[in-house]
């Protein structure tokens, strides 16, 4: 199934880029409540990274949480996502933080991991207040 994706432009002047999901060094515990698919082919902890458009320059924020799939559930360390891998294609959708600053609408999540050595993936994030839009990725599958 094909997937079409608007992408909306968001010019941020002056905004303080967040840590998604607070520091990922500081403990925490993964969210439990998302039901897997049972799609084991993609389980593992990843490396979360988002990009975020400031100013109409693209900046990277890496290594912000752990993204964790068990069962074809979707959490992540510190929690904050929810969702599952949809099907044996690697085909995901979660929701989680608005990566904006001071937005706390929360954002819908969608992608694709693959199934390799180390595995990984990415997709597009979109907030839910306002439309803007742009990717993530995850890394270092294991």
């Amino acid at each position: 199934m094909k997937r079409g994706l608007a992408v909306a432009v968001l010019i941020l002047t002056g905004c303080n880029l967040p840590n998604l999901l607070g520091d990922p060094t500081s403990g925490g515990s993964s969210s439990t409540s998302s039901s897997g698919s049972g799609i084991t082919l993609f389980d593992g902890t990843y490396s979360y990274s988002y990009q975020i458009d400031n100013n109409g320059t693209e900046q990277s924020n890496s290594n912000v949480a752990q993204f964790i799939v068990s069962n074809g559930a979707i959490t992540s360390n510190p929690a904050g996502f929810s969702g599952t891998v949809t099907d044996s294609t690697g085909d995901v959708s979660f929701s989680g933080p608005c990566p904006i600053s001071g937005n706390t609408g929360g954002a819908t999540y969608i992608g694709q991991l693959a199934n390799n050595t180390p595995k990984f993936g990415q997709g597009t994030w979109t907030c839910t207040t306002g439309g803007v839009s742009d990717h993530w990725q995850v890394s270092d599958g294991n």
